[in-house]
């Protein structure tokens, strides 16, 4: 890669390329490589090459960058990482779990017990898997694909994914003890995963592989850290540490959307950008803008961040005597995912406040379903069957913003009426104040905050260029859309014969073809859908 060298002289960051540590390589352009890291690197001003731990470190590197060792650091290698750090030099390190793949840095470690002691933060070993991952899920890094959340600190490397809610994908987590003070250092949990890590390296057998069951006393269990940033203030120097190596692989963490330059998974896109920022010690003011092509609102009620995005259709002041209740101008857009309401009233809405919206998500002049949305749930009527939206957002404050996805709202350019209620009940009830035909602009942009259902089942397409989503469980059945390689999907259930998968995503509910999609089940697990 242009830009990379082998030390024809002294980068800003090196990254080690040592064969007997079978790493992620700088020098691979290709899936599993790490060139797309080093122009992040590069695109913040930094010389980029690599380095041989067989000899020691330039003391004009100040970051070095290991990124999913297959085998453990030895002695010669980690006390040459540590010379680096001991004269204010950075690392990034992205570790897998124990046994998925490989055998790197053990809990209790050469790693563990050296940055655990000078930085706060240590290892633990297991593979942390959802309720629905089945043996062949924990083989396969692509089929482990889980969803990180940002901690709950302050910390400008995570502002954002806190600000827009932006999840964080992984691949195969393990996790990561961090210890807020120890001598000399600090250090911060930036990501967190609810569940349990495996430990237990039999579940890797080809044959009769341990279960994955959560073992009381053997198992990490709870709320499990998977990435922290830590600082020494003695040697001033930093250290990122990632219990993944995916995170910062070309066509994982970093895989942009075919045949574009915007990522596939912003939030890990941020994260990565961020991290670099703050490994470079560059003042925060200089860290790269946001990345373009998303919509980045935070649904907060508060609405100062619309600018002029958005369509006003403005409402008679005189249709209701209660000012909270009385429409003033209702704001929206719909992107690629997302369908954005902003209704602002006479006087600030109360928070009982409850929207009601007729859907006509067919276009085709006759309306399909009803959303009933307040701050306590956001559901969708069809005929008889009402169902809960959990990917709705809506808060109140000054304003009542809400964000719907388009696949319960249609891809539609028009709300045909919007009315706001409330959700208490009153001795003396007062009619809707309602307004008719609101316009929703289509923005070309997508959704920064990855797939937003709880609880979901993943999966990943697998295909080249776009996989189609069909309207029923086979190729006769119409096409209703298409997803681009490398997305990520909620999976709802299958047919009988399990050769078809009903997925979910913020804009499509339909049909895909089971041999396009890595899945972290079993298709036999999945409940069997008419």
């Amino acid at each position: 890669m242009t830009g990379t060298v082998y030390m024809q002289s002294v980068p800003t960051v090196a990254f080690i390329e040592e064969r007997d540590l079978q790493m992620a390589s700088v020098t691979d352009n290709g899936p599993d490589g790490l060139t797309r890291l080093a122009a992040l690197f590069q695109q913040q001003g930094a010389s980029t090459g690599f380095i041989r731990l067989d000899d020691p470190i330039p003391e004009g590197v100040r970051v070095v960058v290991l990124v999913r060792p297959r085998r453990a650091l030895s002695a010669e290698y980690l006390s040459r990482i540590w010379v680096h750090l001991e004269r204010g030099g950075s690392l990034l390190l992205a570790l897998d779990p124990v046994g998925q793949g490989g055998n790197p840095d053990t809990q209790g470690g050469g790693v563990d017990r050296l940055f655990g002691q000078a930085y706060g933060v240590r290892l633990l070993n297991g593979l942390i898997v959802e309720p629905w991952f089945t043996n062949e899920t924990a083989q396969d890094v692509r089929r482990s694909a889980i969803y990180a959340q940002a901690n709950a600190i302050d910390h400008p490397v995570i502002q954002p994914l806190q600000d827009y809610g932006v999840p964080v994908l992984m691949w195969g987590a393990r996790g990561i003890r961090s210890e807020f003070f120890a001598p000399y250092s600090s250090a911060s949990g930036l990501l967190y995963i609810d569940g349990f890590g495996e430990n237990n390296p039999q579940i890797y057998r080809a044959e009769d592989p341990a279960p994955l069951t959560p073992n009381i006393g053997a198992d990490d269990q709870g709320r499990l850290i998977v990435g922290a940033l830590a600082e020494n203030a003695s040697t001033q120097s930093r250290l990122a540490l990632f219990g993944d190596g995916e995170l910062f692989q070309n066509d994982y963490g970093l895989a942009p959307i075919p045949g574009t330059q915007t990522p596939l998974h912003a939030g890990n896109y941020v994260l990565i950008q961020r991290t670099i920022s703050w490994l470079l010690g560059l003042p925060v003011e200089e860290w790269r803008a946001l990345p373009s092509g998303f919509t980045w609102l935070q649904i907060d009620g508060v609405g100062d961040d619309w600018g002029t995005q958005g369509a006003i259709t403005t409402d008679a002041e005189d249709d209701t005597t209660i000012r909270p209740q009385n429409i003033r101008q209702v704001r929206a857009f719909r992107n690629q995912d997302y369908l954005y309401l902003q209704v602002e009233t006479l006087s600030p809405p109360e928070q009982f406040a409850r929207l009601l919206l007729d859907v006509d998500g067919d276009v085709n002049g006759e309306l399909d379903r009803s959303l009933s949305a307040d701050l306590d749930q956001i559901t969708v009527a069809e005929g008889d069957a009402t169902a809960p939206v959990p990917d709705g957002v809506m808060a109140i404050r000054q304003i009542i913003e809400l964000r719907l996805p388009l696949r319960v709202t249609g891809a539609g350019g028009i709300v045909p009426r919007i009315c706001l209620t409330t959700a208490r009940e009153m001795a003396f009830p007062v009619e809707p104040d309602c307004i008719e035909n609101v316009p929703a602009p289509f923005v070309d942009q997508h959704e920064p905050s990855g797939l937003q259902l709880p609880n979901a089942i993943l999966a990943s397409v697998t295909v080249n260029g776009n996989a189609n989503i069909r309207a029923g469980a086979g190729t006769e059945f119409n096409a209703v859309g298409s997803i681009p390689n490398g997305e990520i999907v909620a999976v709802v259930g299958r047919n009988e014969a399990g050769d078809w998968i009903r997925i979910q995503t913020a804009r499509y509910d339909g049909w895909m073809n089971a041999a396009l999609l890595h899945l972290t089940t079993s298709v036999d697990l999945l409940p069997v859908l008419p």
